[in-house]
């Protein structure tokens, strides 16, 4: 559990899903389709929309946290302008 996962509260149920008394698919997170996203919130958060811009919140590639995924480009996943192109593990890393 991340010492900031306090910041994803506002999710609805997240604070039981997060304890293990409801499950994952009792969270207030669905995808309705491969570029929508819709969080439901348990009540108004005025900073939650903050929240989403912090490392807390990036996606991470749906078959796991492998770290040697994340240089290639194939299956790597991210939340910013540019796609990834090319990486370098040491080196150069390239988008467009």
């Amino acid at each position: 559990m991340s010492g900031y996962s306090f910041l994803l509260e506002p999710i609805e149920n997240f604070k039981n899903v997060n304890n293990g008394t409801m499950t994952d698919d009792e969270l207030g997170v669905s995808a309705i389709g491969e570029s929508t996203l819709i969080i439901r919130l348990s009540k108004p958060s005025a900073h939650f929309l903050s929240v989403l811009s912090m490392p807390i919140a990036f996606p991470l590639h749906g078959n796991g946290t492998n770290r040697a995924q994340f240089h290639d480009p194939a299956s790597f996943v991210g939340n910013g302008a540019y796609i990834l192109a090319r990486h370098e593990l040491g080196g150069p890393i390239l988008v467009r």
